[in-house]
């Protein structure tokens, strides 16, 4: 019975997309009347080279302070 619920037809798969996607023209104007570049949102989904660098390097800096001691220096196993 579980396999029949999985298994659904093109149709009802565009159905279901259609139904979960009803509103989405409605919520674009809202996010971004002005078109989605000029979007103050924009940047959250396509950040800038420098972005990604600066939150790569927050990133490794964070997980290296897990293996450091309370000295600042790498413990060793």
């Amino acid at each position: 019975m579980l396999e029949d619920n999985l298994n659904k037809s093109d149709e009802e798969c565009i159905e279901i997309l259609n139904f979960i996607f009803r509103d989405s023209l409605n919520l674009f104007q809202k996010l971004a009347p002005n078109g989605w570049i000029s979007s103050e949102y924009f940047r959250f989904l396509h950040p800038t080279p420098e972005m990604q660098y600066q939150e790569h390097k927050r990133i490794t800096e964070n997980i290296n302070s897990f293996f450091k001691n309370e000295n600042g220096k790498e413990e060793k196993d």
